[in-house]
């Protein structure tokens, strides 16, 4: 494994960085990254050539990293309210698991996917004629919902609210439906499906559960219409979804747009994430479909106690070529449902047990040399002070799932976090046994979701 140049994006101003690390697996920081991707293609080049397994037109539109909704927050802060939300994502993810115990009862796709405070949005459209919807993009919860008429507590959105008045194939669901049965909590007061849902950042919605007429655009911008996609119109909501209209569950439960439209698209989803940094121009994106490519495969792992996740088997992680020394049983599913290791396009740095996590920080302490910063303010544990140095390195990160090692680029691995030069480690230690792979560690990977096969794919792409 050699050295990886790659750039760096950061926001408001750029710093080229130094880290001097000798005789170990490195990866480059820098502003240029074709090194990196020269690497990268080389290393294809040597294998099996790709082959593209898409037939026909496929649905697809822009991915773009949002920010402009925080543009009057310093990065620091930035930083900070994503970091915030990754633990409070996992906290919430932990207390699920807790309470359950059992599982409840071909074209190609794509749609925009924007950062917001480390989540992605999307563009969704629903009704008859079609309206558009920005919507946060989520693996880690199940329901579609977009906030409706009449709202008694709504957060600000930038699109009028769904009216279902206005769609002529909205139809109301009652408490016997297939899709109101899966609600983890409803009522039926009226003959009308109502649902409440809540997430790891306390946020919360509130409203009807109904049908109406989902449209997906293809590869050509061509709209195909499918009917009786089940979806909230929420009442009552509040939480941190800036600038958004709802939010669209990518998960392996029944109510998630994937499991509702998966025969549609050969039960397949993908996702290519841009830099933390990238601005709202840079776009790439979300498939719902095979889009080819050759990524390595790592299968999914089965968790009855929360079947909403997306669960993988890490086998080791190495830091600097060697693997790090931590129990067997620090990414094991135990009886009850706790523990292992999933992926989250709504975590922004990934969360690691502490038996795992304190080797990690410990090696790399050991093979970094430059000045060591405090960076709790912002919730990181390892931070540097990287402003006076040119032609950086950082030891080399190597996720080992089944079957596939995921070597992360340097800006997987570091943040700045302000204007001065620092940056931290972007992972963190947790007293849970559950452990999260970050947004930040995914992004420029082409990550597919084979759900009817029951894997997980990975190709390093420059999204």
């Amino acid at each position: 494994m050699g050295s990886r140049g790659f750039r760096m994006q950061l926001f408001a101003v750029a710093v080229i960085l130094q880290l001097a690390i000798q005789s170990v697996p490195s990866a480059s920081l820098g502003l240029d990254d074709s090194a990196y991707w020269a690497a990268v293609e080389s290393k294809r080049a040597l294998g099996p050539q790709a082959t593209s397994e898409a037939t026909g037109d496929y649905f697809k539109a822009d991915l773009t990293h949002f920010q402009h909704s925080m543009s009057n927050l310093s990065l620091s802060e930035r930083v900070r309210m994503a970091v915030k939300r990754s633990k409070e994502r996992l906290n919430y993810f932990q207390s699920q698991i807790s309470k359950r115990s059992v599982l409840r009862p071909e074209a190609t796709y794509a749609t925009s996917v924007y950062s917001n405070q480390g989540s992605y949005l999307m563009s969704i459209e629903i009704g008859t004629p079609a309206r558009s919807y920005v919507a946060i993009a989520d693996t880690g919860s199940d329901l579609v919902w977009i906030q409706g008429t009449p709202c008694t507590q709504c957060f600000q959105q930038p699109d009028p609210f769904f009216n279902s008045a206005d769609s002529s194939t909205y139809k109301q669901t009652g408490c016997s439906d297939e899709l109101c049965a899966a609600l983890p909590r409803r009522t039926c007061s009226t003959s009308t499906c109502e649902y409440a849902y809540a997430y790891g950042d306390q946020s919360t919605t509130q409203g009807e559960f109904g049908l109406d007429t989902v449209t997906l655009r293809t590869s050509s911008n061509a709209a195909q219409t499918f009917p009786n996609f089940g979806f909230g119109v929420g009442h009552k909501n509040q939480g941190t979804f800036l600038d958004t209209d709802g939010l669209v569950g990518l998960g392996q439960g029944p109510l998630s747009l994937v499991s509702q439209l998966g025969s549609q698209f050969g039960n397949i989803f993908s996702y290519c994430l841009v830099d933390f940094y990238s601005s709202s121009s840079v776009t790439s994106k979300l498939l719902f479909g095979s889009a080819g490519g050759s990524p390595k495969y790592t299968p999914m792992v089965t968790n009855v106690a929360n079947p909403t996740f997306y669960y993988v088997n890490v086998v080791g992680i190495n830091v600097g070529g060697s693997p790090l020394n931590y129990p067997s049983s620090a990414f094991a599913i135990d009886g009850s449902g706790n523990g292992g290791f999933i992926l989250d396009s709504g975590t922004t740095v990934t969360q690691l047990p502490m038996e795992a996590y304190t080797p990690l920080v410990q090696r790399l302490t050991s093979l970094i040399s430059y000045p060591v910063v405090d960076g709790s303010r912002i919730g990181f544990d390892l931070c540097y002070d990287l402003s006076a140095v040119a032609q950086p390195t950082v030891p080399s990160i190597v996720f080992k799932f089944q079957d596939v090692d995921v070597d992360l680029p340097g800006n997987n691995m570091f943040l700045q976090i302000d204007n001065a030069g620092t940056f931290c480690l972007a992972m963190q230690g947790s007293s849970y046994s559950l452990g999260i792979f970050g947004n930040v560690q995914q992004q420029n990977f082409e990550v597919v979701h084979d759900r009817a096969n029951r894997k997980i794919g990975f190709e390093p792409k420059k999204c």
